[in-house]
């Protein structure tokens, strides 16, 4: 088929304005967030143990469904949590959190002033405590521990 416009046909024009069309109404009703990726609010906070920061390891939050949350704890005791972007967050709703050591593997990468020892309690989500995240806020969080010798 050709058109009056220099040879060229129309329909891998219409087609290509529908691509476009279909790719743009994909970008703005994903809102940012990928089909598979469940709904995240941001969430960052400092961790203490006996009124003192944390100052090396790791929090998880681990979900019901889809991925579990995780943070890096700073020298200072602020964690930043991530599940599936840096920043991102965690799943909305109510969940368990752990806390742990740095593994052995990675203690050359801290000084041995800044390793802590976490209390058992704190590394099962049975027996840690539960985190509420809200959708739509800036969720800050302080999570305070104490030692086993400090019930």
């Amino acid at each position: 088929m050709r058109s009056i416009n220099g040879g060229m046909t129309t329909a891998p024009l219409h087609r290509a304005h529908g691509l476009i069309l279909l790719a743009a109404l994909t970008l703005a009703c994903g809102c940012g967030r990928r089909a598979h990726e469940l709904e995240t609010a941001p969430v960052r906070g400092t961790i203490t143990l006996d009124g003192k920061p944390v100052t090396s390891g790791y929090i998880v939050v681990p979900t019901a469904k889809g991925k579990m949350a995780s943070a890096k704890i700073e020298p200072d005791g602020s964690f930043v949590f991530m599940t599936y972007r840096k920043g991102d967050g965690v799943q909305v709703g109510i969940h368990p959190v752990t806390v742990s050591e740095v593994p052995r593997d990675e203690f050359s990468s801290v000084p041995p002033e800044l390793r802590v020892t976490i209390p058992e309690r704190y590394k099962s989500a049975g027996t840690s405590g539960l985190t509420e995240v809200k959708p739509g806020e800036r969720n800050v969080v302080e999570f305070e521990m104490f030692s086993d010798t400090k019930k």
